[in-house]
């Protein structure tokens, strides 16, 4: 079994520090649109799912798909 950590850390502090940057309206903001980085007041939106979930793609890829 081989595991890996992929720290979402770096990913979703760069879309809160520069959110126009990744298409965001702004940092505090929630909604449902894709503009949003929050869904509520405390879970990160689709939109920052997807990015994070690039990341996780990229690190794995040539390792399981």
């Amino acid at each position: 079994v081989t595991a890996q950590i992929y720290d979402t850390g770096p990913i979703i502090n760069a879309m809160l520090n520069s959110p126009s940057s990744y298409g965001l309206q702004d940092a505090t903001s929630y909604g449902t649109g894709s503009q949003y980085a929050w869904c509520n007041d405390y879970h990160i939106s689709p939109t920052v799912h997807q990015k994070v979930a690039q990341g996780v793609a990229a690190m794995i890829a040539g390792t399981y798909i």
